[in-house]
């Protein structure tokens, strides 16, 4: 089988795609990855895993795209593939007319098949209406979240044809405990975009600086309301308590992970967060927004603690009684890794995969 990117980058889906290839290799469905853009790291990292990787990208724009998908599909005899986003099936589509035509998943890792963040806008509703009159080419949908389920279902998708599949990762080595008393260290991993609402996160922590409470903060990642999100920190007096490191390798992840007490993320909406994933799988609480996507994974009360959207109130009182009782916050962290292990392992989702992929192809 074959998967096919949109993009070649560190975002979550082009990680939890090459990372599934990589723990694949070596079981009966034979994984290949593809990607409509000029090698990157993604490309990089497949390539040193030995997993068979091609880059689409070129001249001709969509076009040279097809052919050159059409051409991967008849040469190594690709029996389905999985896109991911629309533009990806689309191209899947198309190229499938001329070449093997391989059985079709649809990979959706957001909360839609776009990369929109309104999903009552335009761009959303031409796609699902479009993905609905489509929808017969494709034999599953593979989701990784409720609210995932819940969009297709809405778009008039056939329920028989959603299956959830919930994203993984590895279990990390916790990091040693801080010294207690000490700073509660808090940490968020997210590209700074308007849904991930880090300008909630600046306030409640200035409302906790206020108070007189010992809070640093670690903000991980890059992106357009990068700037504005410094600029208030500035304002409200906060550089000394907020440090942002810009973008990091996926490797560089476990060594911030281990320096923090407590991952934050403030969304206003998620498909299956993978960070929040990775901090549970390293002993740490998740404080996050009650959305779909976070809490799927999270157990208000039992592996971290559930606020509501925009709310800097109700977030800053969450990590004021996390930072009273550092003993609840250890006890939190180690539930979350438990979970993790217990339901998000690579080991169970790689059964999980193969498993559709077999009843795809007929084989049983």
């Amino acid at each position: 089988m074959l998967h096919l990117l949109a993009a070649d980058g560190l975002g979550g889906t082009e990680v939890q795609v090459s990372t599934q290839a990589i723990e694949m290799l070596g079981r009966r469905v034979e994984q290949h990855v593809a990607l409509l853009a000029r090698p990157g790291p993604v490309f990089a990292r497949l390539s040193r895993a030995g997993v068979p990787v091609g880059a689409l990208g070129g001249s001709f724009g969509v076009g040279g795209q097809v052919l050159r998908l059409a051409r991967m599909l008849r040469s190594r005899r690709i029996d389905i593939v999985e896109a991911y986003g629309f533009r990806a099936l689309m191209v899947a589509r198309a190229a499938a007319l001329l070449g093997r035509r391989p059985r079709l998943i649809a990979g959706v890792r957001g909360l839609n098949l776009t990369d929109a963040e309104d999903l009552s806008g335009r761009k959303v509703r031409i796609v699902a209406a479009a993905e609905r009159q489509l929808s017969r080419t494709v034999r599953v949908y593979d989701v990784n979240s409720s609210g995932a389920r819940t969009f297709l279902l809405g778009a008039g998708i056939n329920p028989s044809k959603i299956l959830l599949i919930p994203s993984a990762t590895r279990l990390r080595e916790p990091g040693p405990d801080a010294p207690d008393p000490g700073p509660l260290r808090l940490i968020c991993i997210a590209g700074f975009r308007p849904i991930k609402r880090h300008i909630t996160l600046v306030h409640a922590i200035e409302r906790l600086v206020r108070e007189g409470r010992d809070v640093l903060c670690t903000l991980v990642g890059a992106g357009a309301t990068l700037q504005s999100t410094r600029d208030e920190v500035g304002r409200l007096g906060l550089a000394e308590r907020v440090e942002f490191t810009g973008a990091v390798t996926p490797e560089d992840v476990d060594q911030y992970l281990q320096n923090a007490d407590v991952f934050v993320l403030c969304s206003r909406s998620e498909g299956s967060p993978g960070s929040v994933l990775e901090a549970m799988s390293a002993g740490l609480p998740v404080v996050g927004t009650d959305v779909p996507g976070i809490n799927d994974v999270v157990i208000d009360g039992e592996t971290g603690l559930l606020v509501p959207v925009d709310n800097a109130e109700a977030l800053a009182d969450a990590l004021a009684s996390l930072a009273g009782d550092r003993g609840r916050c250890r006890r939190l962290g180690a539930a979350g890794r438990r979970r993790v292990s217990e339901c998000h392992s690579w080991e169970r989702v790689t059964a999980l995969k193969e498993a559709l992929y077999l009843s795809v192809a007929g084989v049983v």
